[in-house]
C-alpha cells in the first residue's frame, strides 16, 4: 500500500515537470533542420550553444531561445519594430494533507497543486527591426 501512495504522490510532479517545458534545443535545431543547415556554420554553431547575435532572423532567435512569453510591437525614434520577451517564472506549489473520521472510519487524502501566479521577471529580451535583431539583453 505504501508503494502505491508514493508512485501516486509522484505523479503530480511528473506531470508538473513535463506539462512546463515547451521543446529543447536539440529538438528545435532538428524540427528546423532543412532551415539550420542552409545558414553560415558561424551561426548554426552559435544556435547549438543557445547563443544569438546582431543579425539573426526571427527564426534563427527563435530556434536558439524558444518561443517568447510575450512579443509586442512599438515605435521608438530609430523606427517601428517588435520587442521579444523571455521571462524567468518561478511557480508557485502548494502541498495539502488532510485527515479524517466518521463512525469508526479514517481516511486520508492529499494532493499537490500549481500555478504560474509566482515569481515573474524577464529574463532576456531582444528588439527586430525588418526580421533582424538590433539589440537583445540577458
Amino acid at each position: 500500500m505504501k508503494r502505491a501512495w508514493r508512485k501516486i504522490g509522484l505523479l503530480p510532479l511528473a506531470l508538473l515537470a513535463t506539462s512546463c517545458a515547451g521543446p529543447n534545443l536539440a529538438q528545435r535545431i532538428d524540427e528546423g533542420m532543412r532551415d539550420f543547415d542552409s545558414w553560415p556554420e558561424e551561426r548554426q554553431e552559435m544556435i547549438r550553444k543557445g547563443e544569438i547575435d546582431l543579425g539573426f532572423t526571427e527564426e534563427q532567435v527563435r530556434m536558439a531561445w524558444g518561443d517568447p512569453d510575450y512579443v509586442t510591437r512599438e515605435v521608438r525614434a530609430d523606427g517601428e519594430g517588435t520587442l521579444w520577451v523571455w521571462e524567468k517564472k518561478s511557480p508557485r506549489i502548494g502541498i495539502g494533507v488532510g485527515v479524517g473520521g466518521w463512525g469508526g472510519r479514517s481516511g486520508v487524502s492529499g494532493s499537490v497543486g500549481t500555478s504560474v501566479g509566482g515569481d515573474h521577471r524577464i529574463k532576456r529580451t531582444v528588439w527586430f527591426q525588418d526580421g533582424e535583431v538590433q539589440s537583445f539583453s540577458e
